[in-house]
């Protein structure tokens, strides 16, 4: 099976922290967990659960939904975590059809 790349890890600008950031629709990237979690079609929390076993913490600089990581590698690891958990159910349920791939930070 191909590598299947929705998740990657991003830099925030203005926190300075890194942050996982989803591929949606190909071209925009989303990071506020409540519209991640909708387009997986899964709970909230438990994607939620999910960041924070990678040591993601809840940022409200833009609001309560956003959460961050102080390392590179626990974002990075993260995302791979992820894009192997919810890649493959995307794939398996025909909603991914695309494959991206993205540059190391």
């Amino acid at each position: 099976m191909e590598d299947l790349i929705i998740f990657k890890a991003g830099k925030d600008i203005f926190c300075d922290d890194y942050c996982i950031m989803y591929n949606h629709r190909e071209t925009s990237y989303i990071y506020n967990t409540k519209i991640i979690a909708s387009n997986l079609r899964i709970p909230k929390k438990d994607f939620i659960t999910d960041l924070k076993k990678f040591n993601a913490y809840l940022s409200h600089l833009y609001g309560n939904d956003y959460y961050f990581f102080k390392n590179k590698s626990d974002a990075e690891n993260c995302a791979e975590f992820l894009n192997e958990k919810y890649g493959v159910i995307k794939k398996l349920t025909g909603e991914l059809k695309w494959k991206l791939t993205f540059q190391k930070l």
